[in-house]
């Protein structure tokens, strides 16, 4: 368990997701999508580390609608 990314979130989470689920669901469905995707076909690789990267870079970087 970690704590969520998302900047001034105090809910933990399992290693393997990327966020909890409010500030997933804040995340656009494109992202959430391509993430999903990428997990399930290619997980590990470079283009899934970018995702999940853009992904955390959102949630640090700007509040989201939650």
């Amino acid at each position: 368990m970690r704590a969520c990314p998302a900047k001034d979130c105090n809910n933990r989470i399992a290693d393997e997701m990327v966020a909890c689920t409010p500030h997933w669901y804040a995340l656009p469905a494109e992202l959430r999508t391509r993430i999903l995707r990428l997990y399930r076909r290619k997980p590990g690789t470079e283009l899934h580390r970018a995702a999940v990267l853009e992904a955390v870079r959102l949630l640090h970087g700007r509040e989201l609608r939650s």
